[in-house]
């Protein structure tokens, strides 16, 4: 079963435990950040019900999702989401 979690700043992490999701975030975005954020509490667990919204290939918006559904394990951590540009 997947976890999914909110950096707060934009992104979702998906990965089947905390640790993967972390590790992912602390990958891509640093140690010392990361730290920070779960330290403050800004790293929360959402449900995998909680929908998204994809983007078609020419950047309009396209249909909304839940995570649940667009989750693939991949043994590891990911960024599943990002409203980040």
């Amino acid at each position: 079963m997947a976890v999914f979690y909110d950096t707060g700043g934009g992104d979702i992490y998906a990965g089947e435990t905390k640790q993967d999701c972390v590790a992912a975030m602390k990958s891509d975005i640093g140690d010392e950040e990361v730290n920070d954020w779960l330290n403050q509490g800004e790293v929360q667990e959402v449900s995998g019900e909680m929908k998204m919204r994809l983007e078609n290939e020419d950047g309009t918006p396209g249909e909304l999702v839940t995570l649940d559904s667009e989750y693939t394990n991949l043994g590891y951590g990911y960024c599943i989401a990002s409203s980040n540009h």
